[in-house]
């Protein structure tokens, strides 16, 4: 997997985990460090158990796991920069202000189980955005993909930002 790839992996766990993912990516809070991934971690893996063991101790084996994945989630981030990430979110925020408020729109209200009066929150937002249902999911899935596109190009040293 390539460091954008896991970028935006990344900054799904931030956004479906943590209950401040969008103000941790516009560096209005502090990112979690070292450790402070296994929360995320956990709550991503969910009861995920594909009933294999690997070590005596399944609390070990899961332990050693997530180690070794805040050890990757820390290399991609010392990698691209996590100033880098929160520039590029800035950025996507600015230029892209309608784009941003449907992701976060759609972040905020669109569950599997919920509905705002006779509409689905879907529906709503579309509504509300003026554009369909499709638009606003699209939009959902490709603000993430920006974000690492644009940390990953280290686009604000080209332009002095």
């Amino acid at each position: 997997m390539n460091r954008r790839d896991a970028l935006i992996g990344i900054i799904e766990l931030l956004i479906r985990f943590h209950p401040e993912g969008i103000p941790i990516l516009l560096g209005d809070v502090a990112r979690p460090l070292g450790l402070g991934w296994l929360p995320l971690l956990e709550a991503a893996r969910g009861d995920d158990d594909l009933g294999v063991k690997i070590c005596k101790d399944p609390s070990i084996s899961q332990l050693l796991d997530q180690v070794g994945q805040v050890d990757e989630i820390d290399r991609v981030l010392e990698g691209i920069g996590w100033k880098n990430v929160v520039e590029a979110t800035r950025a996507v925020r600015s230029f892209s202000p309608l784009d941003w408020d449907m992701f976060v729109l759609h972040l905020s209200f669109v569950t599997d189980y919920s509905r705002l009066g006779d509409k689905s929150p879907l529906q709503a937002i579309a509504d509300k955005c003026g554009v369909s249902p499709k638009t606003v999911s699209r939009r959902r899935q490709e603000i993430p993909e920006q974000i690492a596109r644009l940390a990953s190009m280290r686009f604000q040293q080209a332009l002095h930002w």
